[in-house]
């Protein structure tokens, strides 16, 4: 068997670069995930302990109005620190997700590359067919023209 020409050698070394380069990028980005999970999870409970306080103060009657609202006002301040961890962890999950799009589609341009040079050589590689057991086949979806006719039909049912 004859060893790879140069080009090929070189596109192959690029594959397997793109691949070990993702579990790095995949842990940091898991990394980042955790810490915001830590983050929100006790921010969450702070307003939890704070909305209980709040609870029991609106029901004893010798609390003065302005000591509610004093924590009414916190609370506020606690959710929009939620909000803005939140958006945080949203917008880290979709970094790590456009990552791993890019390195996908990077490394199916380095197969196709490859393919091209080495006949033999498929550039499929990367094609799963993978079978997800949570998700209904589709015969079992319901159709379009049956949720219609099922909703018109609840229609009928409603006393007018």
């Amino acid at each position: 068997m004859a060893q790879p020409s140069g080009p090929v050698q070189v596109l192959l070394s690029d594959y397997t670069d793109t691949l070990s380069s993702l579990p790095g990028e995949l842990t940091r980005s898991f990394s980042d995930l955790r810490e915001l999970d830590a983050v929100l999870r006790s921010s969450i409970e702070s307003i939890t302990r704070k909305i209980m306080l709040l609870t029991s103060l609106v029901e004893n009657d010798t609390v003065a109005p302005s000591e509610r609202l004093v924590l009414i006002l916190d609370i506020a301040d606690d959710a929009q620190r939620l909000k803005m961890g939140s958006e945080d962890k949203i917008r880290v999950a979709g970094k790590a997700c456009e990552e791993l799009v890019h390195t996908h589609a990077h490394a199916n341009v380095l197969l196709t590359q490859i393919s091209t040079v080495m006949e033999r050589f498929s550039s499929t590689l990367s094609v799963h067919s993978t079978t997800y057991p949570h998700v209904a086949p589709p015969r079992f979806y319901p159709s379009p023209a049956s949720t219609a006719a099922d909703a018109s039909a609840c229609l009928l049912l409603v006393p007018t």
